[in-house]
């Protein structure tokens, strides 16, 4: 039973450092700070048909 625990843990640890966070590059976030200077954005990632197309879109929170 320790041994399903310990790999169940060790499992999980693995997804969770595998996964990275992309964020906007600092030019898209001076544009949108320029444009809209007193909003907080929410982005979120908008994958295109091959895996290098990276879009950022982003809302605006209120």
């Amino acid at each position: 039973m320790k041994n399903i625990y310990l790999f169940l843990f060790l499992f999980n640890v693995t997804l969770s450092v595998g996964q990275s966070i992309l964020l906007p590059s600092e030019n898209i976030r001076n544009a949108f700070e320029k444009q809209y200077s007193k909003k907080k954005p929410v982005w979120t990632v908008v994958f295109g048909k091959n895996e290098t197309d990276v879009n950022f879109a982003s809302k605006i929170h209120v």
